[in-house]
């Protein structure tokens, strides 16, 4: 049987070729039935997203955040709201995806290397939005990934 798979694959500007294994996505204010974002729970909601990859995509290799864009709200005066908040919205959907290249990352006797990136944006992907698959490209992937054995 001819084996026929295509995965989607980023060259970072190392030269290096990713590919990706696996991409799990979810709303980033789910659990928020009433109110408006603010900085405070917006890194609360980082710090859960983290978690959910980790827990979603059952590797044990490292996880990296590409930092979500947080876009200011500006709350009219007629509009109730509590004045001393900061107001802010980040991209509307969750994604943690893991990536996989065929050359190790330090380990010459490893056959391959793995990261799973962690990002936000605004719409599902794939694919992955140009802002982020830019930050993905920069990634010094030998300093994040881990080696994997087979």
């Amino acid at each position: 049987m001819k084996n026929t798979e295509k995965r989607m694959a980023l060259r970072l500007k190392s030269g290096r070729k990713i590919h990706l294994d696996e991409i799990v996505q979810w709303h980033t204010y789910a659990g928020l039935l009433e109110g408006i974002p603010r900085k405070e729970m917006n890194d609360r909601i980082i710090a859960d997203v983290m978690q959910n990859a980790r827990k979603k995509i059952d590797l044990s290799v490292p996880i990296h955040l590409i930092d979500p864009p947080r876009e200011i709200i500006i709350i009219p005066r007629n509009k109730p709201a509590l004045r001393n908040r900061e107001y802010e919205r980040m991209p509307a959907i969750a994604c943690a995806a893991a990536f996989e290249s065929f050359e190790p990352a330090r380990d010459k006797e490893c056959f391959s290397s793995c990261l799973i990136f962690v990002w936000f944006q605004n719409n599902w992907a794939l694919p992955i939005s140009p802002r982020i698959a830019t930050q993905i490209r920069k990634t010094n992937w030998n300093d994040l990934a881990e080696d994997c054995m087979p």
